[in-house]
């Protein structure tokens, strides 16, 4: 089961860390396509489509190399909920904008398939981060005889 785990955690580490790449070439287009969900205030637009793909990249190597995973998974997971809660709302509201995830292709939109797609991910991510937040037995406190904290024992 570890394993499982851990695939998940490096998949999850990857797919953000694509979805970063396929941005970085031409931030002007990724900004329209966070201007066109028209969720953001026009002066935070710029400053998402600079930051987001540096954001992915970071957290993504963090999770492949196990490395602060605790607060990467929960990052990516959190971004995770809120790009799909973006998407639903503007499929609500009758949007059909590119989602910007994989490819800067503002002609390609389909939000139904992007949703379902994106949930997916989104459950790879809850299964990475219940591997990354989890302990293993071994590092469960054991009762210890006369350890200050221990519980009392009936007798």
């Amino acid at each position: 089961m570890n394993a499982a785990f851990v695939i998940a955690r490096i998949v999850f580490g990857l797919l953000f860390i694509y979805a970063a790449v396929t941005k970085l070439p031409d931030p002007a287009v990724f900004a329209q396509i966070v201007h066109n969900y028209q969720i953001l205030p026009g002066n935070l637009v710029n400053l998402a489509a600079l930051v987001l793909p540096y954001v992915e990249i970071i957290c993504g190597l963090a999770l492949i190399f196990g490395v602060l995973a605790r607060g990467a998974v929960t990052i990516l997971v959190g971004l995770m909920i809120t790009f799909f809660a973006a998407m639903a709302y503007n499929l609500y509201r009758g949007l059909d904008t590119a989602c910007g995830c994989f490819s800067l292709n503002t002609e390609e939109t389909n939000m139904v398939r992007d949703l379902v797609r994106d949930s997916v991910f989104l459950v790879l991510g809850l299964i990475a981060a219940w591997g990354v937040f989890r302990k293993p037995r071994s590092d469960r406190r054991r009762w210890v005889p006369g350890f200050p904290h221990a519980p009392k024992r009936e007798e």
